[in-house]
């Protein structure tokens, strides 16, 4: 995890030296933060390590995900999974997972195409992997069907006509070309 290093610190030393000791405590403290939520200081957060795979088994409609990630990563990734009608993933529906890695859920009848990635609060995510290799297709064979799906509404910082965006690739969403003040 690169850190924040300010220039100029060996200049500031010589000329003073209690002024150098506050700069470094700032630093420090920054630095420990970054490190706590698992961004990186200097730029753009990079998004966790490709997860290795999803299987996806169904039985009377309810839908068992199992999600296996043999990377190297940092606490505070998170695991979405997203399920959907088409291969496509148009309308797709996030499930986030937090830190887990297997989810279990009744959707009852249909065919559904699932897909899984992962991110930290401050990374966009990372590449989806499939049911299967490919958008893969699990049939629910559950007696109750539910109603229609309703149209994805995205998640994170992404819009209802972005998928597979966890938290989202973007640091905010606006309203009106603005960053959004925090309350």
């Amino acid at each position: 995890m690169a850190q924040l290093s300010p220039r100029n610190m060996a200049y500031i030393r010589s000329v003073d030296p209690r002024l150098h000791e506050a700069l470094t405590d700032i630093v420090n403290a920054h630095n420990n933060v970054a490190q706590q939520v698992n961004a990186d200081p200097t730029s753009v957060t990079p998004p966790p390590p490709k997860i290795a795979g999803l299987n996806v088994v169904e039985q009377n409609g309810i839908f068992d995900a199992q999600i296996t990630d043999h990377s190297a990563f940092n606490r505070g990734s998170s695991y979405m999974l997203e399920y959907a009608q088409t291969p496509n993933f148009q309308s797709a529906h996030t499930v986030h997972l937090g830190p887990a890695r297997n989810w279990r859920g009744n959707l009852g009848q249909g065919p559904l195409y699932w897909r899984a990635y992962s991110a930290y609060g401050s990374s966009a995510s990372s590449e989806p992997v499939y049911h299967g290799g490919q958008p893969g297709i699990v049939v629910g064979s559950g007696r109750v069907s539910g109603p229609a799906m309703q149209q994805g509404m995205g998640s994170g910082t992404g819009s209802a006509t972005q998928t597979a965006q966890g938290f989202g690739s973007q640091p905010y969403r606006s309203v009106n070309g603005k960053v959004p003040t925090r309350r």
